[in-house]
Parts: structure tokens; C-alpha cells; sequence
């Protein structure tokens, strides 16, 4: 059996035997589609109303690292919300995107994405993570843009106290109780 497809008012499609077609609709409401089937001499017509909704919309939460350190990596997280559901959204693609690197990841069951930024390269400063989706077919594009300071880390410092004196064959206890980190907490 042959068919005709109509998929909008004056569009025809011919299709043969086990052929298919898709039709993307650009607009929500109801759109008529029309099939033309040919046996033969002998033919039948149906039109049906299709129902197009409009795509959901995604909300983009960031949950991940706001502070880095140049030439190492930033763990960056983020989650993926279906408003129209209400509930994660499962199985998209997130981009994560900073100072010209950039990571993807997919959402799990729990809406989440992420991993590890490398930094690599990266030179300290203030910089706009971009957490991206492009859209597919059942949600709209999203991003959103977060303040991140990468920082270069600074060495600690070792003080032991002293100068120590002892005599041949005592004892050295060295005290580090002195020694400190300029980026304590920070990390």
C-alpha cells in the first residue's frame, strides 16, 4: 500500500511501502494531518487533529565550587529542573563552560551533572562559568552564569621555631605547630 501524507494544508508527502516520515511542528495548538492511502483502484482518507505542546522549560541550578586554583581542576555541579513536571530533569546534557575549557555531562535520575574543570592554562581572576543546555526536543534551551575566582596557590610556610641546640647524641623534637597555610580554608 502507497500513501499520501499531508502533513499541513497543500504539503504532500509520498510514501511507498514500509516507508515512514517525521514532521516537526513549529507552533503549539492543533495542527490537522492527513493520510492518503491507494490500494490499486481502491483509496481511503484520514484526517486527524495532532495536539503540539509547547517544550518544558528546564530551571539550572549551580551547585558546584565557586573558588579554583589555576592549573588544577574545579568541581563543578549543577542541577537540571523540569518546572512543568516539577522533578529533575533525567538524561541532559549540561556544558559547563570557563576561561575557554569546557566539560559535558549528562544529568543523572537526580537532575544532577557535573565533574571535574580542568584549569589548566587558566590564569587567576574573576570569570563567568556558563552552565549551558542547548535544547532538545522536549525542552527549551537554557543557561545560567556564575562568578568564579581562580586563584594561584600559594606555598605554605614551615616554621619548626629555633634555632635549636643540643648536645651530641640527645634527642631533636621539632615543633610545626608554627607552620601555616595563606590559604587556609580557602581549599
Amino acid at each position: 500500500i502507497g500513501a499520501t501524507l499531508e502533513p499541513s494544508p497543500g504539503v504532500f508527502v509520498t510514501l511507498g511501502p514500509d516507508e515512514g516520515t517525521t514532521r516537526t511542528f513549529s507552533s503549539t495548538g492543533f495542527a490537522p494531518v492527513s493520510v492518503h492511502a491507494t490500494a490499486g483502484d481502491v483509496s481511503a482518507s484520514v484526517t486527524r487533529q495532532v495536539e503540539v505542546r509547547p517544550r518544558s522549560t528546564l530551571t539550572l541550578e549551580y551547585l558546584g565550587d565557586t573558588k579554583g586554583v589555576t592549573n588544577r581542576s574545579l568541581n563543578v555541579n549543577a542541577r537540571a529542573n523540569d518546572v512543568t513536571a516539577g522533578q529533575p530533569a533525567d538524561g541532559v546534557t549540561l556544558r559547563f563552560e570557563l576561561g575557554g575549557k569546557q566539560l559535558s555531562s549528562p544529568t543523572g535520575s537526580n537532575g544532577r551533572a557535573g565533574g571535574n574543570l580542568d584549569l589548566t592554562g587558566v590564569a587567576p581572576g574573576f570569570y563567568a562559568l556558563s552552565i549551558t543546555f542547548d535544547g532538545n526536543d522536549d525542552y527549551v534551551a537554557a543557561q545560567i552564569f556564575v562568578s568564579v575566582q581562580v586563584v594561584t596557590n600559594a606555598p605554605p610556610v614551615a616554621d619548626t621555631g629555633g634555632p635549636y641546640t643540643l648536645g651530641e647524641g640527645q634527642t631533636l623534637i621539632l615543633d610545626g605547630s608554627r607552620s601555616s597555610d595563606p590559604d587556609a580554608g580557602d581549599f
